[in-house]
C-alpha cells in the first residue's frame, strides 16, 4: 500500500458514493463461494448482487452504518454493519426491501434458497444479547484496509455504549 488510506463514515447524501459502493461490494463478492453456489449463472449473479447490494447500503446507512475505505478517491474498502439492536431487521424494514427481494427471488427462487439457508446457518451462531453486527466486510487485494474498517467500527460501537 503505497498512498495513505482514508476511512470513514459515507455521506448518505452523496448517491454517486452509494452507487461506487454497491458497484464495489458485488465485484468484491462476485467470485464468494456462497454466492457462485446459488446462483452459477455469471450475469444473474452479477444482476443478482447489485439489487441486494442496493437494498442493503440502502439499509444500513438508514439503521446501521456504512464505512468506505478510500485511497486517491477510489474506494478501496467497505463495511456495513448495524448497531445493537438494529439487526436483523424488522418486519417494516423486510417490507420497504421487499420489490427487491422479490426481484431477486424472480430472477433464481433457488438462489434464494441457497441464501436462506446459510442465514439461518449464521443465525443458528449469533449471540443473543445486544450486540454491533459487522455484516459485510470487503476489501480490494492487497490494500489491507479490513482492519482499519473493523476499527472504525469499534470505535463507534464503544462511543454509542
Amino acid at each position: 500500500m503505497s498512498q495513505a488510506v482514508e476511512v470513514r463514515r459515507i455521506d448518505t447524501s452523496c448517491r454517486a458514493t452509494l452507487d461506487e459502493t454497491v458497484a464495489f461490494l458485488v465485484d468484491a463478492f462476485l467470485d464468494s463461494p456462497l454466492f457462485v453456489t446459488a446462483f452459477p449463472s455469471e450475469p444473474t449473479r452479477g444482476s443478482v448482487l447489485r439489487t441486494l447490494f442496493d437494498a442493503l447500503v440502502d439499509d444500513t446507512t438508514r439503521f446501521g452504518g456504512l464505512h468506505i475505505a478510500s485511497c486517491d478517491a477510489v474506494i478501496v474498502g467497505a463495511l456495513l454493519w448495524y448497531g445493537p439492536g438494529a439487526y436483523p431487521m424488522t418486519l417494516s424494514r423486510i417490507l420497504r426491501q421487499l420489490p427487491r427481494f422479490f426481484a431477486i427471488a424472480a430472477t433464481s427462487p433457488r438462489g434464494v434458497l441457497e441464501l436462506r439457508r446459510a442465514q439461518q446457518a449464521f443465525e443458528l451462531r449469533r449471540p443473543k444479547e445486544p450486540h454491533a453486527q459487522a455484516c459485510w466486510l470487503a476489501g480490494r487485494a492487497g490494500e489491507r484496509v479490513g482492519v482499519q474498517l473493523a476499527r472504525a467500527l469499534m470505535r463507534e460501537a464503544d462511543n454509542n455504549d
